[in-house]
């Protein structure tokens, strides 16, 4: 007998000779403790004060059903022992009473039946052990989740009531600002210096106002894809190019942008002036960040054209790279906050992409520089008559 048996306290009621020694001849049987019980009223005597783990009843149909009922109200779902009935006559009461029916031509194999029937049960109770372990951990990580989703929502809320904020506070002063620069520079006896110096800064926080003014827009409102139009890659390219020109601290640094564009006469599907702004801001960062040329390519591919912006500069830390793309986020280091900054450029990129259904991949090599690609789809031009020229 294996040490699982061995272990056991059992109950064997109804017993007679022939069953006994069927049940313990030949070596089979040696649990360490057995009751019997001549019959169903001996058994509850016995179950006053004991705990079998198994019951093993020899066929009496009349007291047998009865009793492995009560026993199944009383004991508790840790203690029930295994029921198992011995008879050739099995009726369906039977079968709704016990664990296992067993026929007498069987008997030679019932430790072997009952051992199997106790490994299921171990591990049914440790699978449902595990089951509430992990419903402990699942309500857990649930409770987390929440409370990480609220938090997120809350510096979401928190950051677009800075936004808007700062888009409607800042405007008039600005501008009231500006204008005082501007009759200072008017003014023969002003420091041309410091004149200088002043509208530069200006120029840099115009640009910054109006990001957060457009940042603003866009955490509020949604683009209709259908109003979308095609528009040449070129143009597009080129208008964001001009843009920056327009910017003293870009003025000379746009001659390093270099425009490849495959074919020529690629066109795309989008809202025109949003990709543009889109552009614009990545072409800002490329110049910032790098000295050297920067590249812009569009290549074809079926319905796609992805556009590329390539830099040689800084790079990115790869610790960064899911954070960038936040509002106000800065890579942290003093070398990258030098350049200059609010930090919502790229989030700005990132809404104008998820109002075109798309998303910006970012490949970057701290010192050797920075990819970023886009793809926009291609119009389908039996719909249209034209492509808008510029």
């Amino acid at each position: 007998m294996k040490p699982i048996l061995k272990a056991l306290s059992i109950l064997i009621v109804n017993p007679n000779p022939d069953f006994i020694y069927q049940l313990t001849s030949d070596g089979k049987y040696s649990a360490s403790h057995t009751t019997f019980a001549a019959n169903a009223t001996d058994a509850r005597i016995i179950l006053q004060s004991d705990r079998p783990q198994v019951i093993i009843a020899n066929d009496d149909c009349d007291k047998i059903p009865k009793l492995f009922r009560e026993i199944l109200s009383v004991f508790t779902p840790r203690e029930r022992p295994l029921l198992v009935i011995v008879t050739d006559a099995p009726f369906a009461e039977l079968f709704e009473v016990s664990d296992q029916i067993v026929a007498r031509s069987q008997l030679p194999y019932i430790w072997q039946i009952i051992e199997a029937l106790l490994l299921r049960g171990d591990k049914a109770n440790t699978f449902e052990k595990r089951c509430v372990e992990l419903e402990s951990e699942n309500k857990l990580l649930r409770d987390e989740l929440f409370q990480v989703g609220k938090t997120a929502r809350e510096i979401s809320m928190i950051k677009q009531a800075v936004v808007h904020s700062v888009s409607h506070e800042l405007r008039t002063p600005m501008l009231q600002v500006k204008s005082a620069v501007a009759l200072l520079k008017e003014d023969e006896g002003a420091n041309r210096l410091i004149v200088d110096l002043a509208m530069g800064a200006i120029t840099r926080l115009e640009g910054g106002i109006r990001n957060v003014t457009l940042l603003n827009e866009l955490m509020s409102e949604t683009l209709d894809t259908e109003a979308f139009e095609p528009t040449l890659v070129l143009h597009i390219l080129e208008a964001a190019l001009r843009n920056l020109g327009k910017s003293w601290e870009h003025k000379e640094a746009i001659t390093r942008v270099k425009i490849d564009v495959n074919p020529t006469n690629a066109s795309v599907l989008c809202d025109r002036q949003r990709i543009i702004v889109a552009l614009q801001l990545l072409l800002d960062n490329a110049i910032k960040f790098s000295k050297d040329e920067v590249t812009v390519r569009a290549t074809t591919e079926g319905q796609k054209v992805h556009i590329t912006v390539q830099d040689y500069g800084i790079g990115i830390p790869q610790k960064h790279l899911e954070q960038i793309f936040e509002a106000f986020y800065q890579v942290d280091g003093s070398s990258t906050r030098s350049y200059g900054g609010m930090g919502i450029g790229l989030a700005i990129v990132r809404l104008i992409m998820e109002q075109h259904h798309t998303t910006v991949e970012i490949n970057s090599v701290p010192e050797k520089g920075s990819q970023f690609t886009f793809s926009l789809s291609t119009p389908d031009y039996t719909n249209f008559n034209n492509v808008d020229a510029d």
